[in-house]
């Protein structure tokens, strides 16, 4: 499935772009490789909170976990 696919990737700061990329698509599973990636990228130790702030995608993520329809938006990690 690739929810648990996607769960099961590692992610860096380096793949920041790719994954803001991915949150802008009208694409539902790319949106959910984006959330989840950004999730796993905030969810270290010392997360790189700055950069993504910079990203200005804070209001994208506000809206998906608002979205009830898309459970896996709302990036609850397994």
């Amino acid at each position: 499935m690739f929810i648990d696919d996607t769960y099961s990737q590692n992610f860096e700061l380096e793949d920041l772009p790719t994954l803001l990329k991915a949150i802008e698509s009208t694409d539902r599973f790319q949106q959910h490789l984006g959330a989840i990636g950004i999730r796993k990228i905030v969810g270290v130790e010392s997360p790189p909170i700055q950069q993504i702030i910079d990203s200005t995608i804070i209001p994208t993520l506000i809206e998906f976990m608002r979205n009830d329809d898309e459970p896996y938006l709302q990036v609850n990690n397994p």
